[in-house]
């Protein structure tokens, strides 16, 4: 039996077998991938249930079209950037993630993530400076705000926070914009 006939004859029971079967694996899918704190990870997954839920019921899965826990971990995908989204505060790390898995669907991982991280690149180089080191210190070099005020020449950490996220949201401005990350032939 598929997994959406199951749904319909099943209701109940079969919606409990699959919450406890891919409640921990996609709720800490979605932290490490997002960057979510565990409460969102887990609203966005009970969002998912819902949905999941809904569309076998109105007919909007196919029985062929996919396997259950990619069905379900697509919809949680989708939660989770809904709720970032519309989350007001949330880590720059978190945004990076957003934007690769935004970029990376349905293109081969490892070739995307190459070509973005050189769009990346080609963005700081385009920022310049300070923007350009503070973000390669603080995301690739993983340097703490106390060492790069130091090397940058801040007097307070907190000036070179407030700098770190005004030169992440530009950058992510600049690559949602396409304007650098337009795929060369």
């Amino acid at each position: 039996m598929s997994w959406i006939a199951n749904i319909k004859q099943n209701g109940n029971d079969a919606l409990k077998d699959i919450y406890k079967n891919h409640r921990t694996g996609c709720i800490t899918w979605l932290m490490k991938t997002y960057n979510l704190r565990e409460a969102v990870a887990k609203d966005a997954f009970q969002l998912s249930m819902i949905i999941l839920y809904q569309n076998v019921m109105k007919g909007k899965v196919e029985d062929k079209s996919c396997s259950l826990k990619s069905y379900l971990f697509a919809i949680a995908k989708n939660k989770a950037r809904e709720l970032l989204k519309t989350e007001s505060k949330y880590s720059g790390e978190g945004k990076i993630n957003l934007l690769k898995e935004e970029l990376m669907d349905g293109v081969s991982e490892k070739v995307m993530f190459e070509q973005v991280m050189t769009k990346v690149q080609r963005a700081l180089i385009k920022m310049g400076e300070p923007c350009k080191t503070i973000l390669q210190l603080y995301y690739f070099k993983k340097m703490r705000l106390q060492e790069i005020a130091v090397l940058v020449g801040h007097k307070k950490p907190g000036t070179t926070k407030t700098k770190k996220h005004k030169c992440i949201k530009r950058l992510s401005g600049m690559v949602s914009d396409y304007k650098v990350l337009q795929i060369e032939s």
